[in-house]
């Protein structure tokens, strides 16, 4: 019998940048990816057509210029519907976002790649789209300092999720701790 939830593992070719990224597109009614986790972040975003997204146990429909952010170790699997579909994939190494000397930037990281703490999945923000495009440029065309651009929009991508979509279920776990 098949394992319903596969544990995915990515190896990155390119350890110098922390960043796979596919382009992907599947025609209607064709099961997209199977339900699977993996420790990376995973973002989806979207530019023609529309799917659903399963992440743990709410159902999303994103569209075109909405963005998926899959949480490290967070189930997830996604099947098109009644359109095709096209987005762009990227898995991020959650570690790339830590320095050699842990400190107070790092705290967010590590809680976000140990699943205390999480971004929410349906993201509708055009300041991450800009983002997204930035390093869907530098990867594409490769011109000189092209590795440094993705590192810095990485970083001001996750400086972003984590000041404006921190899970509002986190915020209210931490409210009542505190």
């Amino acid at each position: 019998m098949k394992n319903p939830a596969q544990h995915e593992v990515w190896v990155l070719t390119d350890r110098n940048i922390p960043l796979l990224s596919m382009d992907i597109e599947f025609e209607a009614g064709k099961m997209a990816f199977d339900s699977h986790w993996h420790r990376e972040i995973e973002i989806l975003y979207f530019t023609e057509g529309s799917m659903q997204v399963i992440c743990e146990d709410k159902v999303y429909t994103p569209q075109a210029g909405d963005i998926i952010f899959v949480n490290p170790s967070e189930l997830h699997s996604g099947r098109t519907i009644d359109q095709g579909v096209k987005y762009h994939c990227f898995i991020i190494e959650p570690t790339f976002f830590m320095s050699l000397h842990l400190d107070t930037c790092d705290k967010q990281i590590i809680n976000i790649a140990n699943s205390r703490e999480k971004i929410d999945n349906l993201i509708h923000d055009e300041n991450i789209r800009q983002l997204l495009d930035r390093i869907l440029a530098e990867r594409d065309t490769q011109r000189e300092g092209y590795n440094l651009f993705i590192k810095g929009y990485l970083t001001l991508l996750m400086s972003e999720a984590c000041r404006s979509y921190k899970s509002s279920e986190q915020k209210a776990v931490e409210k009542d701790d505190t």
